[in-house]
């Protein structure tokens, strides 16, 4: 994992937490709705909301459809930069 990736997984850990209200919440570049206790349809809208919030950015429909994993939101988080 490249220094940047790390660098945004903190950022999406820390909304994570918040969102879940969950203070030891870990979060890892697979984590999807699978494998996160209460990710569901609402709790993705406001993940996106947040994290559309603190990097300046909007996610195209097709990311958000497409994404499978805390890693596809990472990749496109960079390649916006």
């Amino acid at each position: 994992m490249t220094e940047q990736e790390k660098n945004k997984l903190n950022d999406l850990t820390a909304i994570f937490r918040l969102v879940f209200e969950n203070e030891r919440l870990e979060i890892s570049m697979d984590s999807n709705t699978n494998n996160v206790e209460g990710w569901d349809s609402l709790s993705n809208i406001e993940l996106i909301d947040r994290i559309e919030d603190l990097y300046g950015i909007e996610f195209p429909i097709e990311v958000i459809y497409e994404a499978e994993s805390v890693r596809d939101w990472i990749d496109f988080i960079l390649r916006t930069e």
